[in-house]
């Protein structure tokens, strides 16, 4: 069990990049006997506490701290103090296709999110499906920009190098909440017509209250199409309302 710490921690994080992490010497001087000769070497890291894993790369040593340091992406993941580092030994398929969705925000003109996106996959070794990727864009002043990764082929969590397609997803509206804002606009500007703000209803008797409700109901009746489907509701006369339901 180490304790983890952002990579921001480091006096140079620079140091690593994507997905990598420094860990303690010991642990490095060990692990090259594990991996075959400029092989990548990959580490499970594990929450004891909720299980959650994560596959990362070591990508430095530290002779001074006795941690783990990880990208924020990472610890953020894990969510825990201490973690359990493992060698990950197991053979992965080579990525052939992601689809990325892009988060709090649309495509614009004149910013190449696509060679940002390439750019920023160059420094990950493996990738596995649910990862945020916060990708610098240069014509943004190298702003980070989120993508989930929201599907991968050929399997859940790949290598990453070679040839990859990439697909960038927008976030759009959903075409029912869509629809229903429009209702409820539509809705809203009725009522502001049909009903001015100035209107002072207090000035009016009750019997004449009563005769202006009379008035309104009779008149929607008469002016409802048979045909459309409706509800009843009673008014305050006893009066059986249609009210049209939208489909």
């Amino acid at each position: 069990m180490y304790p983890i710490y952002p990579v921001t921690f480091l006096d140079n994080p620079n140091v690593v990049s994507g997905d990598e992490i420094v860990v303690p010497k010991p642990v490095f001087d060990r692990w090259l006997e594990l991996f075959p000769p400029g092989a990548p070497l990959l580490a499970r890291l594990t929450n004891p506490v909720t299980d959650t894993t994560r596959i990362v790369c070591i990508g430095g040593q530290d002779t001074v701290n006795n941690c783990i340091f990880a990208p924020p992406s990472v610890t953020e993941a894990l969510e825990g103090e201490e973690i359990r580092i493992d060698p990950f030994q197991e053979e992965l398929p080579s990525a052939s296709k992601l689809y990325l969705r892009l988060i709090d925000m649309e495509p614009m003109d004149g910013i190449d999110l696509r060679q940002a996106v390439e750019n920023h996959l160059d420094t990950y070794h493996v990738l596995a499906l649910g990862t945020t990727l916060r990708v610098p864009v240069t014509e943004l002043g190298d702003t980070e920009v989120a993508f989930y990764v929201e599907d991968i082929e050929p399997a859940p969590l790949v290598r990453i190098g070679g040839e990859v397609l990439l697909e960038i997803l927008s976030t759009q509206i959903e075409p029912a909440v869509a629809e229903a804002v429009v209702t409820e606009t539509a809705v809203a500007e009725a009522t502001a017509t049909e009903t001015p703000v100035n209107t002072v209803v207090e000035s009016l008797t009750p019997e004449q209250v009563r005769l202006k409700r009379l008035q309104f109901f009779t008149k929607n009746n008469a002016s409802t199409p048979a045909d459309v489907p409706s509800s009843s509701v009673k008014s305050p006369s006893g009066n059986a309302l249609r009210i049209s339901e939208s489909t």
